[in-house]
């Protein structure tokens, strides 16, 4: 957490490919992981979004990368939270499922899970 919001839920990732581009070649496949969150903010009045942090030494440690969708102003609808992610492997995309308000399921893809997120 820091003075804007808490971390809540969400999932890691390997990203053994390195679609992503957080990692460069020194670090090994294993140890790709990328971590997608709910961040929370403490005013609740902007919506929830969605972090991403990066490991490059098998999660002892993660570096901030930043918003990777942002539902300011409740874009995506309130109680936008959990994402769940998986590589695609026969569309080369990462697929993110966000749960949602009334069980909503919100469906977004990515090439490599920090822009050109697109909402489905």
């Amino acid at each position: 957490p820091d003075y804007r919001g808490d971390i809540w839920s969400g999932c890691c990732v390997i990203d053994y490919n390195n679609t992503s581009g957080f990692f460069d070649s020194s670090t090994p496949s294993e140890s790709r992981i990328v971590s997608l969150f709910t961040y929370h903010t403490f005013s609740g009045m902007t919506g929830d979004s969605v972090l991403a942090y990066y490991s490059t030494d098998h999660g002892m440690t993660f570096k901030k990368h930043g918003f990777v969708i942002d539902n300011e102003n409740f874009t995506y609808g309130p109680e936008f939270r959990d994402p769940k992610v998986r590589f695609l492997d026969d569309y080369g995309l990462w697929l993110m499922a966000i749960g949602g308000y009334n069980g909503e399921i919100r469906l977004f893809t990515s090439p490599n899970l920090k822009k050109n997120i697109t909402f489905i």
